[in-house]
This record gives C-alpha cells, sequence and structure tokens, in this order.
C-alpha cells in the first residue's frame, strides 16, 4: 500500500517497489533508449542521403548550365552566319560545335 508520508520511492510506493515497478520501469527506459538510438541512426542514413542527393542536383545544374552556354553559342554563331548570308550556315554550326 502506498505511504504518501515517506521520503524515499520504497516507502511511498511500498516493499515491492524493487521487485515489480523499478524493473519495469528499467525495461520502458531500456526500449525507449533503444527506440531513440534507431531513431538517431536513421537520421543521420537520412541526412547522408540528403546530401548525398544535394550534391548530384548540384552536378545536374551546373552540366545544364554549361550546355545552356553551348547552346547559346551555337544560336549566336548560327545568327551571325544566317545574317551574313553564308548558304552553309548549317553545315558550319556542326563544324563549329
Amino acid at each position: 500500500m502506498p505511504n504518501a508520508n515517506g521520503s524515499t520511492a520504497s516507502e511511498i510506493m511500498g516493499l515491492d517497489y524493487k521487485t515489480t515497478i523499478k524493473p519495469g520501469l528499467e525495461s520502458f527506459a531500456a526500449a525507449v533508449k533503444g527506440s531513440s538510438m534507431a531513431k538517431l541512426e536513421e537520421l543521420i542514413l537520412l541526412q547522408k542521403q540528403s546530401s548525398e542527393l544535394a550534391a548530384k542536383i548540384e552536378g545536374k545544374r551546373n552540366r545544364t548550365s554549361t550546355l545552356q552556354s553551348h547552346i547559346d553559342e551555337v544560336s549566336s554563331l548560327e545568327l551571325c552566319l544566317y545574317s551574313l548570308g553564308c548558304n552553309l550556315c548549317y553545315a558550319c554550326v556542326v563544324y563549329y560545335a
């Protein structure tokens, strides 16, 4: 029977505190700790995957930018040759690409 006037856990909760309640609490604490560690490991893995994906996306952005610059160059050359009246405009563009 619990004693509200006690000063220690066993006095408050009774003599069976150490044999019934404490093991249950320790088991629950161990389960919470294990679950927390699993979540932490999962978070670390997700952060690593996120960083890898961000690096891939940045690489693709850089490649797209390079390709767009090349397209702009070729378009500019094509326009220049067309404005000069070059009959071999497309052949020149292919040659300089």
